[in-house]
């Protein structure tokens, strides 16, 4: 770090002295939405300055949930692997249960700012 200008990425605790040699450093980029795994006081007592991602991918992760919430429900891979196999016209067997995502009570266990988009997203599902 001692000739850094900006430190980013997934960043370990790293003590107030590793902050004293690093005259250049201007910032300290964390690419995830909270502060609870860096030192922040060791920057700030060295004129630099710390930044957090602020969910920047919170709506691409929601989404993905709700993909993956329907692909379950819809049996994607069985599907998709009979069409692998030139066997589209076949579909699944009736003994398989397809499910549909309105009217149904989805769980989230955790209403952090990721849950709190997933709920947002299931809404349009009633």
């Amino acid at each position: 770090m001692r000739d850094a200008e900006y430190l980013v990425g997934f960043i370990r605790p790293l003590p107030d002295e590793a902050y004293t040699d690093a005259k250049q450093l201007k910032l300290v980029q964390v690419l995830k939405r909270r502060y609870d795994r860096i030192n922040i006081e060791g920057p700030a007592r060295h004129a630099c300055r710390s930044a957090q991602n602020g969910g920047a991918n919170s709506v691409a992760v929601a989404e993905h949930t709700i993909m993956l919430i329907l692909a379950v429900y819809r049996k994607l891979v069985a599907f998709h692997q009979n069409v692998a196999q030139g066997r589209w016209h076949e579909g699944i067997p009736r003994s398989v249960d397809i499910f549909e995502l309105e009217g149904k009570t989805v769980g989230i266990v955790g209403l952090g700012y990721i849950g709190q988009q997933v709920a947002q997203r299931l809404k349009p599902f009633d």
